[in-house]
């Protein structure tokens, strides 16, 4: 008898070659789509990050808030900054791991109020300001969690001399 064909233990065999090399290949994919996934929210959180950073340094000319650089009055509290320019004061601060941007009109003393406004960055872990005579410091803690359940943490900061600030 002369057959042609494979007998069902050589298909089992190359099966389970076949399931023994695929294995530690869908690993590699698997562990290589886990970590672009935690580079790409990583990079997403610090551009938001650096947006809003760099917002409260230079402000925004197209939504004509001034930044720290154009303050003609700056305040800082333990939850972050006031700073008035142009009559107008904008204020940061941190609430429930979020920064706060409010705006509103000059009236009475310059200072910090932790109220209203609007969410522009969440995961902060902290947000503070140091000033420093005419020099600002600010520094901006993250927290960015994964889906695998590992938490990314990093930290911006900077240093602001206003153009417009008196000693």
């Amino acid at each position: 008898m002369d057959e042609k064909g494979m007998t069902l233990v050589e298909v089992v065999v190359v099966i389970v070659i076949v399931g023994l090399l695929m294995g530690p290949l869908l690993s590699l994919f698997s562990q290589g789509y886990r970590l672009s996934a935690q580079a790409t929210g990583q990079s997403q959180i610090q551009n938001e990050a650096n947006r809003v950073l760099a917002e409260i340094c230079e402000g925004n000319a197209p939504a004509g808030r001034p930044g720290l650089l154009q303050a003609e009055a700056v305040a800082v509290s333990p939850v972050g900054l006031a700073l008035r320019s142009g009559g107008q004061v904008v204020t940061y601060y941190l609430a429930s791991g979020s920064i706060y941007r409010k705006v509103a009109a000059v009236t009475g003393p310059l200072r910090v109020d932790p109220s209203g406004g609007e969410a522009i960055l969440s995961g902060v872990k902290s947000f503070t300001v140091g000033p420093g005579g005419l020099l600002y410091s600010l520094r901006l803690e993250m927290e960015h969690p994964n889906p695998d359940g590992t938490v990314n943490r990093f930290t911006l900061q900077t240093a602001v001399r206003p153009r417009n600030l008196h000693p």
